[in-house]
Parts: C-alpha cells; structure tokens; sequence
C-alpha cells in the first residue's frame, strides 16, 4: 500500500479511541476489497494521532487513521473520510458564570476559529454557538 495513503476522521476522532479507528479501518478495507493482512503495520495498536502518524512517517505503518494536522506534523499526504461534530455541554446555570461566558468568549473570538481551521483544518462555522 502506498505511503500517500493516510486519512482521518475529521475533527480530531477516529485515532483517539484505537478500538473507534480499529473498527473504522476494518470497514473501510472491506468496503475497498483490501485484506488487513496486506496492510503493513495493521497489527499495530499506538494510542493517539500523532503516534499513529508517526507509524507511517517512520515506515512502520503503511496507513493510519488520524487528524490532518497529525499528517501535517509528519509532512504526510492526507485524505478526509469523515467529519464529526462535536458540543461542549453544561447546566444552564453554569453557562451564566463568569468562567463560562469567558472560555465561550475565547471560542467566539474569530482570531482562534482561524487557528483552528488554518492548523487543524476544522470546519468552525457553529464554534462558539450557543444551542438552548
């Protein structure tokens, strides 16, 4: 398998649980008529993004699933498969303190969304939305 192959769950999810990405791998081999024994570095279980990327950076693994900036970090080709999303949730009576109308201030901020999508890629168009 060709080392440009590498892929992701959008949004930083499919290597953060290896039994998650496990199962997502499995399905998108089968779907692609692959064996995982052909797969090199398919027996290998390593625990984050930046681990699995590493795997490939280091010959170790053909393919990975991880986030685009983990493929970023390694100078890896990067496919993405999926996108989640994911929501910060409390108490409406924690949402009206002062800690929490701050860190929703910090992730309103249009300087930090560009961050995020310039580095990580995300889509940040509903960060910082308050859904009641």
């Amino acid at each position: 398998m060709p080392r440009e192959l590498h892929a992701e769950s959008h949004q930083e999810s499919a290597g953060s649980c290896p039994a998650t990405a496990r199962f997502r791998g499995q399905r998108l081999l089968h779907e692609a008529g692959v064996l995982p024994s052909t797969v090199n570095g398919y027996d290998r279980v390593v625990r984050g993004h930046l681990a699995a990327a590493y795997s490939v950076a280091s010959c170790e693994a053909d393919c990975c699933l991880a986030t685009r900036s983990a493929a970023q970090t390694f100078n890896l080709a990067f496919t993405p498969l999926e996108s989640e999303r994911y929501d910060l949730v409390m108490r409406k009576r924690t949402l009206e303190t002062p800690e929490a109308q701050a860190l929703l201030d910090v992730l309103q901020r249009a300087s930090l969304r560009r961050k995020l999508e310039a580095v990580a890629g995300y889509d940040t168009a509903q960060t910082g939305a308050i859904l009641v």
